[in-house]
């Protein structure tokens, strides 16, 4: 994953994600820096592999200690990808990869990265949209758009008693707002 050509590499971090083990995290997190955006979204994907089902708080109410370790060490890692990449895919990766732990310990480097998103000449890619329709769907909260101090306040506030929102919940809030689809210029 670090000395053969980036296709090679690639293809390594494909197969090692498909195996989810997490004793693979750490040599994930390595390639996090490397120079091929590829390379560096395989890696995030991976990340989400390995840990997802380990860290799932909808279904577990604890995590092994050296699980937290190693999803403390991605998550701190993944914050500084989404928050200073330069790569819109990769940082659309890292917050996909976020969102696949299930944990409350990803909100913080999700609101970050929605400041930094902010804070970048807009994009045709609405990167700061996906990121707060991601915090959304895990918390179960509207907050408006464009508005990253109330996601920092709502954080402030309820982060420690916050649990997150299962997926079930999820789509249940969001059943009323299909209907503004079914019609688009009149038309179903």
């Amino acid at each position: 994953t670090s000395r053969m050509p980036p296709k090679l590499r690639l293809r390594a971090l494909d197969v090692l994600s498909d195996s989810g083990r997490g004793e693979l995290v750490s040599t994930y997190v390595d390639t996090l820096r490397d120079k091929d955006a590829d390379v560096r979204i395989a890696s995030l994907n991976a990340i989400g592999n390995a840990l997802g089902s380990h860290t799932d708080e909808t279904v577990h109410e604890t995590v092994p200690p050296e699980i937290a370790a190693l999803r403390d060490r991605a998550i701190e890692a993944m914050r500084g990808v989404l928050s200073r990449d330069t790569v819109w895919q990769v940082r659309a990766a890292a917050c996909n990869a976020l969102a696949a732990l299930k944990c409350k310990a990803s909100i913080p480097a999700l609101i970050d990265g929605y400041e930094a998103e902010l804070g970048r000449t807009k994009d045709p890619w609405a990167m700061d949209l996906r990121i707060h329709r991601t915090l959304e769907n895990m918390t179960g909260q509207s907050v408006g758009a464009n508005d990253f101090k109330s996601w920092r306040e709502f954080w402030r506030k309820e982060g420690v008693s916050m649990r997150l929102a299962k997926p079930d919940q999820v789509q249940a809030k969001n059943a009323g707002n299909d209907a503004r689809y079914e019609r688009f210029f009149s038309l179903r």
